[in-house]
């Protein structure tokens, strides 16, 4: 335990002068002497669209675990042997992977084509050629559609009931449209109105 000790403090000597971390210009903080301990870290592009301080934190969760294929879903769970099928609880129509789940099922694509026809934008990760309000949109839409999705996957595998899509839908309306006035309500840059 002292050898520990004495290594993190080592550590953090070599960053710390003078009451400020090395690699910091704005001087000493906890998030500077953290990164000094952790090392760098490789970037990742879909960083921001995942965090993005529209989305609602919930949903980001569920995101970050898409975007790392952490989800427990009936794919994995066949292959551990913990599930009797591997079958897309939503469809019924191919094996539930992350890829068939989120971007494949017919179920969900009814969901997803009614909010693009709704928010006249196309759910894409990438968000091109539109406003920056826009693309806050759409990060904010996908991210809830993606949450809202696997919420239903979960209720219908436990209780076998499956809402229509376009109760869904109207569910998620709701709480884009609440969360789309909160944001809006504490103001917007002028430069994201475009």
């Amino acid at each position: 335990m002292s050898q520990h000790i004495c290594k993190v403090k080592g550590l953090m000597s070599s960053g710390y002068v003078n009451n400020h971390w090395i690699h910091d210009p704005k001087g000493y903080s906890i998030k500077s002497g953290y990164g000094l301990l952790q090392g760098g870290h490789p970037s990742v592009g879909w960083y921001k669209d995942v965090w993005d301080a529209w989305c609602f934190p919930k949903h980001s969760i569920i995101c970050w675990l898409i975007q790392h294929e952490a989800l427990n879903i009936r794919e994995k769970l066949f292959r551990l042997q913990i599930s009797d099928s591997n079958q897309c609880v939503l469809c019924e129509n191919g094996t539930e992977t992350h890829e068939h789940l989120f971007y494949r099922c017919k179920y969900g694509e009814k969901i997803k084509n009614q909010l693009e026809e709704w928010l006249q934008i196309q759910l894409d990760p990438n968000c091109m050629g539109i406003s920056m309000i826009q693309q806050r949109v759409c990060r904010m839409a996908l991210v809830a559609f993606w949450y809202c999705l696997w919420i239903e996957r979960n209720s219908c595998r436990m209780e076998q009931r499956l809402k229509c899509p376009e109760r869904l839908v109207q569910e998620i309306k709701r709480v884009l449209c609440a969360r789309i006035q909160l944001k809006l309500a504490g103001g917007v840059r002028l430069q994201d109105k475009n």
